[in-house]
């Protein structure tokens, strides 16, 4: 066989190797995104009106994995969806959820203030959203504190939704705690932002302590806000605790596929429903997590 001849053949081995050695790598980089959960972050609220039934629908409609709302407690004990603690935001009207009956608060226009075809929408009670769910979980977080999680506990216990449909989340540890000790069946994730202080580069909360309180308390996992200082070290360090490891709110694709890329269980988005079209190619089997 000829030099020339020899040299081909070599090539061509050396070109079917790097071939298959990039489909390797390709696929392992591809194994972490298989079942990640799409969240959409007071529903499709890039579209809707956050945490009303139009934007709940809308991710619904759009096959989003899962939605995710805010709780409050009304003063007739009722209990309200909605982000904030007052009205003013998203009703222009000024008023204390926690000093206003449901009535009262479902007398105002929450649709609006995002767009004039959702003039009406009110701010919706937790069973109406909850009774209307085809599909998924529902990621309920705890805003007021622990003054609602005795009325959330008995509305839940004796609802016939499916307890691995439902999950608890909150900023608030000591609420968190309340809510998983009456609702053990719930899955529960604490959730937090980390920063770096700029003049002395400490990390608070440190990922230490968070990994700490979620164990201490028997949560299920965290809820981060997405940021740079979350990698695929951070994700392997919590995981290998045994806990799930969420991130929030993640509208950008490229963020999205690099939370992806890194491991992370779930992404909460305003465009949840878009995001896994253009990352899954739109597929509408559910996640792992909602069987």
């Amino acid at each position: 066989m000829g030099g020339a001849a020899l040299a081909n053949r070599e090539h061509m081995k050396i070109f079917v190797f790097m071939r298959e050695l990039i489909f390797v790598t390709l696929g392992m980089l591809t194994l972490p995104m298989q079942g990640v959960e799409f969240i959409s972050h007071r529903g499709e609220s890039i579209e809707a009106p956050e945490n009303t039934m139009a934007a709940f629908k809308l991710a619904w409609a759009k096959n989003s994995d899962s939605i995710e709302l805010d709780i409050h407690r009304t003063a007739d004990g009722k209990i309200v969806v909605c982000h904030d603690t007052t009205t003013k935001r998203t009703t222009g009207t000024e008023g204390k959820l926690s000093e206003m009956t449901l009535a009262n608060i479902q007398r105002l226009d929450a649709g609006s203030f995002k767009d004039p075809r959702f003039i009406g929408e009110k701010m919706p009670e937790l069973a109406q959203v909850l009774e209307a769910m085809p599909h998924g979980r529902c990621f309920i977080e705890i805003k007021s504190g622990e003054d609602v999680v005795p009325a959330l506990a008995e509305y839940l216990k004796n609802s016939s939704i499916p307890k691995n449909r439902l999950v608890l989340i909150s900023f608030n540890e000591k609420a968190l705690k309340h809510a998983h000790d009456l609702l053990p069946d719930l899955k529960s994730y604490l959730v937090a932002s980390m920063r770096k202080d700029k003049e002395t580069g400490v990390i608070k909360p440190s990922l230490d302590s968070l990994i700490a309180s979620a164990r201490k308390n028997g949560f299920h996992g965290l809820d981060l806000g997405f940021s740079p200082l979350i990698d695929a070290e951070t994700v392997k360090k919590v995981k290998s605790e045994g806990l799930e490891f969420y991130v929030w709110t993640v509208n950008k694709t490229a963020d999205a596929q690099t939370a992806m890329s890194i491991g992370v269980d779930g992404i909460t988005s305003d465009r949840a429903a878009a995001l896994k079209v253009e990352l899954t190619g739109g597929s509408t089997t559910p996640s792992p997590a909602q069987n």
